[in-house]
């Protein structure tokens, strides 16, 4: 299988009480993800999908959390993030024959951090109230 694409994320050292602290993981837009760590770490983690200058991510990141104010940032890419399936074949969906079991985590459709987050996503959505 192919890599999949580019994944960009950004450390951000906060100015403190800059934004107040949200517990998990924010979905911007469509390719943008804001992970808040633990308040007295002061950091921020941005996730986007393809390659995208650290800069323009924290100024997206901005429009959506009036008062972000960041002190420094380390960006990382990570080349090739995941792998691209070319059958619909090749997806797990959450659901199981079993009403009260679910599938989620990662290698459901694609490994690592980013992976085990969108598996969730994915079976939050599929979980009927």
């Amino acid at each position: 299988m192919e890599n999949g694409a580019d994944i960009t994320t950004v450390y951000c050292r906060l100015q403190p009480g800059c934004v107040p602290w949200q517990s998990g993981a924010i979905y911007l837009d469509g390719t943008l993800m804001v992970h808040f760590a633990e308040p007295e770490t002061g950091i921020l983690e941005l996730l986007c999908f393809g390659e995208a200058h650290p800069e323009e991510m924290i100024a997206r990141a901005a429009r959506r959390l009036p008062g972000l104010q960041v002190q420094a940032h380390l960006a990382v890419r990570h080349p090739g993030y995941g792998f691209v399936k070319h059958s619909s074949a090749d997806f797990i969906a959450p659901a199981t024959p079993l009403p009260w079991l679910f599938l989620t985590g990662q290698n459901l459709g694609l490994h690592g951090l980013l992976g085990t987050t969108i598996s969730a996503y994915n079976t939050c959505k599929s979980i009927e109230l």
